[in-house]
């Protein structure tokens, strides 16, 4: 018996973990001719610098909650910076009449519908919240991080 629930234990602890440690993808809309970006355009795409697609569309950036798990991972993540310093960053902005922060979405399935819905939208989600009416791309070449 003791052995039984040993392994019971360890199999739903390393499913646990593998699902904790999931990666965060990239997504556009299924539209959209990209496949790869650089993580530095990425950046530039979510801090307002670069706001054209190569044809010409608007990017809309689209973010998820400050305090969503993937939200966090994206930042620190793919950003390089934590969430507080993001806040910081789009509050400046915003006062300043710079630029306007990213579209929010309250969570995943909002957020992959709509970059479903607009031709011009990049958004972060768990690789297992997308679907096929959105494309996942690549950024310096990984799909995953």
């Amino acid at each position: 018996m003791p052995k039984t629930f040993i392994s019971i234990v360890l199999f739903f602890t390393l499913f646990i973990t593998t699902n904790a440690f999931a990666g965060v993808v990239i997504i556009v809309n299924k539209n959209n001719p990209i496949i790869n970006i650089s993580s530095s355009e990425l950046k530039h795409m979510y801090t307002g610098e670069l706001k054209l697609w190569d044809n010409g569309k608007k990017i809309s950036p689209v973010v998820l909650k400050d305090s969503n798990p993937t939200a966090i991972k994206f930042v620190s993540s793919i950003l390089g910076i934590d969430m507080e310093t993001w806040r910081r960053y789009w509050a400046q902005k915003l006062f300043s009449g710079t630029a306007t922060p990213p579209h929010q979405e309250k969570d995943e399935s909002s957020l992959v519908s709509y970059v479903s819905s607009e031709s011009g939208a990049i958004g972060y989600v768990m690789k297992e919240s997308t679907n096929n009416s959105v494309k996942v791309i690549s950024v310096d070449g990984k799909s995953e991080f």
